[in-house]
């Protein structure tokens, strides 16, 4: 009978710890979804493209590197986010699963937006 209880306990996540794991998510995809807009904008600046005013030339040099910094480190954290709802899925209540992956979702489309699919 212990033997049951104890492999019971241990499929089931305390809810405080699931809860907490879904904020991190959340805070992952909208991080991640704003450093994506941040970058595509300094990206739009530098290039000058869609009518933007183009930045001056030092500026240009500075910013450069960054933004392909930025587009990578959004691109992880939207995928982490992704890849952190779907194991999230299986032990989360149903809402919140949906919210989760809602989230971790519109952060991709965020990205996806910014940067477009090139």
């Amino acid at each position: 009978m212990e033997l049951v209880t104890a492999e019971a306990s241990q499929t089931v996540a305390p809810r405080r710890l699931l809860w907490t794991a879904h904020a991190a998510v959340w805070l992952l995809a909208l991080l991640a979804a704003r450093l994506s807009r941040v970058g595509s904008q300094l990206e739009v600046h530098i290039t000058a493209r869609n009518n933007a005013e183009i930045a001056p030339d030092h500026l240009r040099m500075i910013l450069t590197a960054p933004t392909t910094e930025f587009k990578l480190v959004a691109m992880i954290g939207v995928l982490a986010s992704l890849v952190l709802a779907l194991l999230l899925w299986k032990p989360s209540p149903r809402a919140l699963r949906w919210l989760t992956a809602s989230i971790a979702l519109i952060g991709a489309l965020v990205y996806v937006a910014g940067y477009g699919m090139r």
